[in-house]
């Protein structure tokens, strides 16, 4: 019958031989390992398979259950002292076992007792030190009530800032009527520069101080063959605009 190692399920076999797999038997649990498995050197195994072994074999998981025995023998030592003290408190004709959880049901209501006789105080001295807080429902409504607020005069805002803007967008900028446009252009580049050379000769025969640098000039309307639209002059502050007047 072949034996099957315990960990990889391979066929093996628990004595010398020439084929390339071996069987090991683990000294204390006896489930069979083969040679990778077993993780053991050459060295190892010439010694396992010697007629009067000097070496045992153990499988890891019965290696880690043997480096666990000091501690469990610690263990138990230390459980047998517990039950030793546990009988020397109950003595015959002395305190029972029922005297004993008595005892620690007093302790326990006791305890709880003090707990709550602490807490009643902290409670107490935090009411002294901090004003009573609103609730939670006051301070969402609070918080709604500020929402509204903050919505009503931003838009209160907005509303008086816009006309404002357009008002200093008046203030900065003049029409110019009658400007003659020019026809026989087609591109509106050049059309453009006629424009601006034409605002520059207006403006200088206006008022020869106001400063032609970074205006803005464009036509209002549509373009159309024989019209003449007017042109917007958009200068970059309403003192300059002024001096048109």
């Amino acid at each position: 019958m072949a034996i099957r190692c315990a960990k990889c399920k391979t066929n093996c076999v628990m004595k010398e031989s020439k084929a390339d797999v071996f069987g090991y038997p683990c000294e204390c649990c006896r489930r069979v390992y083969c040679k990778n498995c077993a993780n053991i050197s050459a060295t190892e195994i010439r010694a396992l398979i010697m007629s009067s072994r000097v070496v045992l074999f153990f499988c890891e998981d019965c290696k880690n259950s043997i480096k666990q025995v000091p501690t469990l023998k610690d263990d138990i030592q230390e459980i047998k002292k517990d039950i030793g003290e546990l009988k020397d408190a109950i003595k015959p004709g002395g305190t029972t076992y029922a005297d004993v959880v008595k005892t620690f049901e007093k302790k326990k209501h006791s305890l709880k007792k003090e707990f709550k006789e602490l807490e009643n105080r902290l409670k107490e001295n935090a009411r002294k030190q901090i004003p009573d807080l609103p609730s939670l429902d006051a301070i969402k409504a609070d918080i709604r009530n500020l929402e509204s607020e903050v919505i009503t005069k931003e838009t209160a805002r907005n509303s008086n800032f816009e006309p404002a803007q357009e008002r200093e967008a008046r203030a900065k900028s003049v029409l110019v009527f009658s400007l003659p446009e020019i026809q026989e252009f087609t591109y509106r580049e050049d059309r453009m520069e006629k424009d601006e050379n034409g605002v520059y000769n207006v403006l200088k025969e206006i008022n020869p101080s106001i400063n032609i640098d970074n205006l803005k000039i464009m036509r209002i309307g549509k373009y159309e063959v024989q019209k003449v639209r007017p042109v917007k002059v958009i200068f970059p502050n309403k003192g300059e605009a002024a001096k048109c007047t």
